[in-house]
């Protein structure tokens, strides 16, 4: 096992269990133990192998050197840093990260009075943290917002949902902070939020964005879904979408299923997610040019997802 102790420095060393080297001083001891051989045989033919020696000695350092180079860059070295909490809330989740740093969370206050991992939130708003700087990103008229995984691009555009002003006329509460406000996806960029459209229903998702700007989530149609079962809140169809220029394109299912979810999506414009019924994701699925494929499952059919 061997390091490299200052690979910047023209003192470069090398380390091992069994000594610490620089490497002048490697060169300096091999070109000495060839002087001693050449000084004690005079012979042509050892001379020959003398030159032959010294010629190596030159590669042989540069492999040595490469290699703690490379166990060097293999060692790589993390920080954790607190990206802080909003006050009174008691959940933090960072949620997504470009490649600038920018990171997208969200903090939530969480029903102390229930003891379970299925908390109810009852208020949640997102930011965007950049170093010591955080950006509130706000909502669309409502108390709350709420994001997905993947929700912020290198150009600093971030999506999510949002809760507006106006009561939903079916009751549902997709933004799932109990007060049955409509819930909009959202894209939010120059310090704006902006609501994306719907495929004809009142509510939905922006899950994930690509550096081009398409967005991929879900969002209701308007028809009431066969396959909820009875009493269930949110109980209307949601399909599967992806936004081009704010543009709403209500993507395809699998075998005609009535619900599916895009969850993430790539710089190429393929978007991945499920496919399946109200209460069940049955097929992982990735949408390109508007055709959905069936990814292959490891043999549980009850579940299939599709994350990115």
């Amino acid at each position: 096992v061997c390091e490299v102790a200052n690979p910047l420095n023209s003192q470069l060393q090398i380390n091992s269990p069994s000594a610490r080297w620089s490497v002048t001083q490697i060169a300096s001891h091999l070109g000495t133990m060839i002087h001693r051989r050449k000084t004690a045989h005079m012979n042509t033919q050892r001379m020959h192998t003398l030159r032959r020696l010294q010629n190596l000695w030159v590669p042989c350092i540069t492999a040595i050197v490469l290699a703690c180079f490379s166990n060097a860059a293999a060692q790589a070295r993390y920080t954790v840093q607190d990206m802080g909490l909003r006050n009174p809330d008691n959940l933090g989740m960072a949620m997504g990260l470009n490649n600038y740093g920018g990171t997208l969370i969200m903090d939530q206050l969480l029903d102390h009075f229930t003891l379970s991992t299925l908390y109810p939130a009852v208020k949640g708003t997102d930011r965007i943290s950049i170093g010591d700087r955080n950006i509130e990103l706000g909502t669309l008229g409502g108390t709350n917002s709420s994001i997905n995984w993947n929700g912020i691009n290198d150009p600093g555009q971030a999506v999510g949902m949002s809760e507006t002003s106006e009561l939903d006329p079916n009751g549902e509460d997709l933004c799932g902070f109990g007060t049955h406000l409509i819930c909009l996806p959202f894209v939010w960029q120059y310090n704006v939020m902006v609501a994306l459209p719907t495929v004809g229903g009142n509510n939905g998702q922006a899950s994930a964005i690509n550096n081009s700007g398409q967005v991929a989530g879900y969002a209701e149609n308007g028809v009431a879904d066969s396959t909820c079962p009875q009493g269930i809140t949110n109980f209307m169809v949601d399909l599967p979408v992806m936004w081009t220029n704010g543009v709403a394109t209500a993507l395809p299912t699998i075998n005609g299923d009535p619900d599916g979810v895009a969850f993430g999506i790539n710089d190429r414009g393929q978007a991945v997610g499920y496919s399946g019924t109200c209460t069940a994701a049955t097929y992982a699925v990735v949408w390109e040019n508007g055709t959905a494929t069936q990814l292959p499952d490891l043999g549980d059919q009850e579940i299939g997802r599709a994350h990115v």
